[in-house]
């Protein structure tokens, strides 16, 4: 079906939503796929839109990255509403939101309704905590559709989800640290797209950090080191994204301090023991790196007479 407009899209998508959603009670989607999010994003924004015509959604978080091609599943859709002039707040939309059963189901949590099989849970936060003023560095459109679906720009992102893995504060340690392995693979999708496709940071993004760039890296180093010590093999992609958008060096992470050996190395030691020459496949992981390294190094030289490095292994 061809549409003559964007608005003539959206009314239609509308008046689908409700017509199949009166029908049943659906099941909430655990995993939406890309179309659920966009049409969940869509259908909220215009109902939206229509409560308060100069609101603003932009698509955040986990949602937004999917959107971005990420290779994570997220459970909800992430959105930043802009209230502009508007006098309202997230809790009062989210009371209006009672009064459209045929759209949404709303308790603890609010979820809107795709048709009579399924709906979305849809969690959004208040722009002005968290990037107002926007900046046209920081905002796009989603490529590719009828209409107009406003979402955060990759780079935008990547501070987000940088920022978002050093607040993640869950009752117990194991929530904290399973949010942020998320952020994390979210966060390196998005630098390694980054890289391969050149872009770089605007001065927009290098002003996002409410305490502070240097401050913020550090912390954010941290937490690879508690939830993921793997990535820390890839902080030398953000010093090339920091090089490319022409900051200094105070952005930059001294990954010397983070040294590393691939996961799996295998190599042949000629070990000389009392006189004796013998050789043999080591292999060493992950498990020696870091605080084992120098251990293990000191451990082997008392140990043994002479190490040398077989190179023709």
């Amino acid at each position: 079906m061809a549409f003559s407009s964007a608005v003539e899209y959206l009314n239609i998508s509308l008046l689908h939503h409700i017509s199949k959603a009166m029908e049943t009670t659906p099941t909430v989607v655990e995993y939406p796929e890309e179309q659920q999010l966009v049409d969940t994003a869509v259908g909220f924004t215009h109902w939206a839109q229509q409560q308060h015509p100069t609101i603003r959604i932009v698509v955040c978080g986990g949602a937004a990255v999917t959107l971005w091609g990420g290779p994570r599943a997220t459970s909800d859709l992430d959105v930043a509403i802009d209230f502009g002039t508007v006098k309202a707040t997230t809790n009062s939309l989210k009371d209006a939101a009672r009064n459209f059963q045929n759209l949404f189901l709303v308790g603890p949590k609010i979820f809107y309704k795709l048709d009579a099989s399924n709906m979305v849970q849809v969690d959004f936060v208040d722009a002005r905590g968290y990037f107002i003023p926007w900046a046209p560095e920081m905002i796009t459109t989603l490529p590719g559709k009828p209409f107009k679906l406003e979402i955060l720009t990759k780079q935008t992102l990547l501070i987000q989800k940088m920022i978002t893995a050093q607040e993640r504060n869950f009752p117990t340690k194991a929530q904290t640290l399973t949010k942020q392995r998320s952020d994390l693979v979210d966060f390196f999708y998005l630098l390694q797209d980054l890289n391969v496709n050149g872009l770089r940071l605007s001065t927009v993004h290098g002003e996002c950090f409410p305490a502070g760039h240097k401050n913020t890296i550090a912390a954010f180093v941290e937490v690879i080191k508690e939830a993921s010590p793997n990535y820390l093999k890839s902080l030398r992609d953000w010093n090339s994204l920091v090089e490319r958008s022409k900051f200094d060096d105070t952005w930059k992470i001294c990954i010397y301090q983070y040294p590393y050996i691939p996961d799996t190395v295998v190599f042949r030691l000629k070990i000389q023991t009392q006189g004796n020459m013998t050789s043999g496949h080591r292999y060493l992981g992950q498990q020696f790196t870091y605080n084992e390294t120098s251990f293990v190094l000191v451990r082997l030289l008392q140990a043994f007479d002479e190490i040398t490095l077989d190179v023709d292994a």
